[in-house]
């Protein structure tokens, strides 16, 4: 019997979600390819999902100021009302705020009234916390990144925009010990594709209760990711990328009642006709 290492399982369980899963499910995720992304060549932008966190966000934004880098960070409600301190200090250190939905609720699983809800009550704690009662949010990531029609639907009344992605390192599954795996893949696929835009996440969301009590879910733990990220930037910089500041890219880019919500962002072509060759990561 082949018995398969678990270093290649989990490559191949990788391989799946970043490569085959987006080309199956064509235009139903924010997972598009790197040469439909209307950025320029060797230019990253760099986003954040399910913060803030208390013990993580804080140090990757000294991070991030060390290195004058201005990235999207995509806040859950929830997170935002337990921490408005430190939600404060994002928006006020020049970072993108993206709603990320009040309990991250996937669409997969609800219909357009309760996605509704959860994007206006995150919303309404991002008002309260930021003391702007008008305030609604300009960039959306729905959670899980399932961009399905009915989601596409929803964001067109507040006109809001999708943060799309064009590489899923799959931080999310990984602890302290497999961290650099999550560098080394995500560093090997912006220098093959010249840049792009990815995601880390700051939290997990209801990871963290879980894996206070469960050995087997050690990705609650995301004490690796500051110092990673600080050394994972100095390696692409030291290699000719740059990073694209998020503000200036959404503000440049933004247009209120767009038709194709992922339109601005995207080259001339049919993001519902993909065709692109997918690379196995092992």
């Amino acid at each position: 019997m082949t018995v398969i290492s678990e270093n290649k399982r989990s490559r191949f369980v990788d391989y799946i979600y970043a490569s085959v899963l987006p080309t199956c499910a064509k235009g139903l995720t924010i997972l598009v390819p790197r040469t439909q992304l209307a950025l320029p060549d060797n230019a990253i932008l760099l986003t954040f999902d399910d913060g803030p966190s208390a013990h993580v966000t804080p140090r990757l934004l000294r991070v991030l100021s060390d290195a004058n880098i201005s990235a999207c960070f995509c806040v859950v409600g929830t997170h935002v009302q337990a921490l408005p301190d430190i939600t404060r200090q994002i928006v006020a250190e020049g970072h993108v705020i993206a709603n990320h939905g009040y309990c991250h609720r996937l669409a997969l699983f609800h219909g357009s009234q309760t996605l509704s809800r959860d994007i206006d009550e995150c919303d309404a704690i991002l008002a309260k916390v930021l003391n702007q009662p008008d305030y609604r949010s300009l960039v959306y990531r729905p959670p899980g990144g399932w961009l399905l029609p009915h989601v596409n639907a929803l964001i067109k009344v507040p006109a809001m925009q999708i943060a799309p992605i064009t590489y899923f390192p799959m931080d999310h599954r990984y602890g302290p010990e497999q961290a650099q795996i999550v560098f080394d893949r995500c560093y090997e696929r912006l220098m093959q594709e010249r840049g792009g835009s990815v995601v880390f996440h700051e939290a997990i969301y209801g990871a963290e209760l879980l894996g206070k009590h469960l050995s087997c879910c050690p990705s609650y733990d995301r004490s690796w990711l500051a110092e990673g990220i600080q050394k994972w930037i100095t390696r692409l910089q030291q290699a000719g990328l740059v990073f694209l500041d998020a503000k200036t890219f959404f503000s440049n880019t933004l247009v209120r009642g767009s038709k194709t919500p992922l339109g601005y962002a995207l080259r001339q072509s049919n993001l519902f006709n993909i065709n692109q060759t997918c690379h196995a990561p092992w």
